[in-house]
């Protein structure tokens, strides 16, 4: 507050806005109500000039004129008057002022008072009156009807801007003409036909009527009905409602129906190709769990490398297995922590050898140590499988170089994923409608336009966004997912928690798996965990087992004969329950709705064949972490 003694408690309390300056135009201080109405705060308006703080910089000029003419005793067209005009406010804005300026001497010298009267709210109800006052006019001018009135002669007499834009001009050219003047010969008779049948009946027709495309209409429902007056009793009335979209939309519909019926003939092949995969899981299984084991028998060995190749693709194999049958999982979603690399990763493997066939360059640009998300693996891969495949389709056409580049990086509490390419990006017509159900602009039979709708539901069911950026060059999405809660340092996305060999604790494990095989690569990897491991391989031996031994761990396929994976779950709760905490199950049967059945009710840990070490390591991770508690 300032102390110069002309302001007193004056300047403090009043509703309107005070300035005061110097005859430099320097402000000395300003009062609450100008700090409240402008945003700009006292310490910093003080020692700046009128013209710098709050001055439009289009009236810069005129205000220097009029502050010179103020100080030096000249007409001013401010002084001791009101006048309308406009501040700037420290957010940039603009508030609607009268303005009027005065001069006061102290004994510290000559100084200008500035009162400024915030009238944004009379501005805003002169608004709403002059609205109000257009309103009736404006409403008859852009009914969303066509509306008209004709007399006895067939002559328009009453036409609405809307009944006019069907035959591309304005009311004034069509008052006085006749549809013979308007239209066709053919679609006039038929008009002049329906008006005989009003004026003969009196009473009201609705007809829809296909026209020639003229004006924004081709289809149109057209309600007529007879007036009456004193001195023209045969004049007609009428309604024109534009239906053309809904006719276009019947015939969407029906196309529509055409892209359903493909998209159920690719989801028969998704669950042929679900049920070969499920054939290899038991021989990929082995595979993956021999190769494993001999890529740690050749360490330091001229054999190391091979094995190291042959390991590597075999659960390459195990992870396009996987993600194949997870794509074709029908269940609900399934919420975990979860890296964004690892799950970006996991798409590339499967999708790299379609990029490479198509000569397109997939560059990564993954930040290490994110932190991770909320959410269901499956349904976040097929968001990004869809984001890869729509990019690859738009790069067909484009001559090499091809490059799709996928990134991910934090933003405050999200993580967010960027794929793009250097395609020929998206039109701005095609861009408003992109995220539409059924809306796509690929030729018959190579698009669905549901894809991108589907991944943008998916997103949101996360809690976060999937958007189209305008901005940059090719076809630009962006994710972003919301940072898991309870998310920690610990649960950072990297791998350096898996398990290495002989880092378990010792302890005995039995393996049940009727594949004598895969039930031996399975307890050769718990071997070399320090598990003393047995082996049955139906339900009825793991029995004998049972009744005879205590487990630390017990890993039990689902399906087998004699006693399958259920019936060892139910024997367990009524015979041994204390080992319920240590049971997991391995399985080939992520499908059959008895096994997922089966599996949401025991709440038993599981994976899915073909078994990796990762895998298999967070598994036994998992069973020793709920036997501790």
């Amino acid at each position: 507050m300032t102390d110069a003694p002309f302001l007193g408690g004056a300047f403090e309390a009043s509703f309107d806005c005070v300035v005061v300056a110097d005859c430099d135009g320097r402000i000395v201080d300003i009062n609450p109500a100008a700090v409240a109405s402008f945003g700009h705060r006292r310490s910093a308006a003080i020692g700046r000039t009128i013209a710098d703080l709050l001055v439009p910089p289009e009236l810069s000029q005129l205000y220097q004129s009029e502050w010179t003419s103020f100080w030096t005793g000249e007409d001013s067209q401010v002084a001791g008057r009101h006048v309308r005009t406009e501040i700037v406010c420290a957010d940039g804005g603009r508030v609607p002022v009268e303005s009027s300026l005065g001069r006061v001497a102290t004994d510290a010298g000559d100084f200008a008072i500035v009162s400024l009267r915030d009238v944004s709210k009379v501005a805003e109800l002169e608004g709403e009156a002059k609205r109000t006052a257009q309103l009736f006019a404006a409403f008859t001018r852009n009914a969303p009807v066509g509306m008209y009135v004709k007399n006895g002669k067939g002559e328009y007499i009453l036409v609405n801007e809307r009944m006019a834009r069907s035959f591309e001009t304005t009311p004034e050219k069509i008052i006085g003409k006749t549809v013979r003047d308007m239209l066709p010969p053919g679609e006039a008779a038929m008009i002049e036909g329906y008006d005989r049948e009003i004026l003969t009946t009196r009473k009201t027709k609705a007809v829809v009527e296909k026209i020639e495309p003229l004006g924004e209409y081709e289809w149109t429902l057209v309600v007529r009905f007879p007036l009456e007056t004193d001195d023209d009793p045969d004049m007609i009335g009428g309604f024109e409602i534009d239906v053309t979209p809904q006719k276009r939309a019947e015939e969407e519909l029906a196309r529509s129906r055409e892209r359903l019926n493909q998209a159920e003939r690719m989801t028969a092949l998704g669950s042929l190709l679900a049920g070969v995969s499920h054939e290899l899981n038991n021989p990929l299984a082995i595979v993956v769990g021999e190769a494993t084991l001999l890529e740690e028998d050749a360490e330091g060995t001229e054999m190391e490398e091979g094995a190291t190749r042959i390991r590597a693709a075999a659960e390459r194999c195990a992870r396009i297995v996987q993600s194949f049958l997870a794509m074709a999982r029908q269940k609900p979603a399934e919420r975990d922590k979860l890296g964004v690399n690892a799950i970006i990763s996991a798409v590339m493997e499967l999708t790299e050898y379609q990029m490479r066939a198509n000569d397109i360059s997939v560059e990564r640009d993954l930040i290490d140590g994110l932190p991770r998300i909320h959410g269901d693996a499956d349904q976040l891969q097929q968001v990004i499988i869809n984001l890869l495949i729509n990019a690859q389709q738009a790069l067909q056409s484009q001559n090499p170089p091809r490059t799709i580049r996928v990134s991910t990086f934090a933003e405050g509490d999200q993580v967010a994923i960027r794929v793009e390419d250097n395609g020929p990006g998206i039109p701005d017509e095609v861009a408003l409608r992109v995220f539409d159900p059924f809306f796509t602009t690929k030729p018959e039979g190579t698009g669905t336009g549901i894809g991108l709708s589907y991944s943008q539901g998916v997103i949101e069911a996360h809690g976060g966004t999937l958007e189209l950026e305008r901005d940059r060059d090719g076809a630009s999405f962006l994710i972003r997912l919301p940072v898991n809660p309870d998310d920690q340092d610990s649960a950072l996305d990297r791998s350096d928690a898996i398990t290495k060999p002989g880092e378990q604790a010792q302890g005995r494990a039995l393996v049940i798996d009727d594949e004598p095989d895969l039930a031996a690569a399975i307890a050769r990897l718990l071997r070399r965990e320090g598990f003393d491991t047995d082996v049955a391989h139906d339900g009825e031996k793991a029995v004998e087992y049972l009744e005879a031994k205590d487990y630390d761990l017990l890993l039990c396929d689902l399906r087998m004969p004699k006693m399958d994976g259920a019936s060892i779950h139910g024997w367990l709760q009524a015979n041994r329950p204390t080992l319920i905490s240590r049971l997991g199950f391995v399985t080939g049967d992520t499908l059959s709705p008895a096994a997922v059945t089966f599996l949401d009710n025991a709440r038993r840990p599981y994976i899915a064949k073909p078994v990796t070490r990762e895998a298999l390591g967070n598994l036994i991770a998992k069973l020793k972490q709920e036997a501790m508690v």
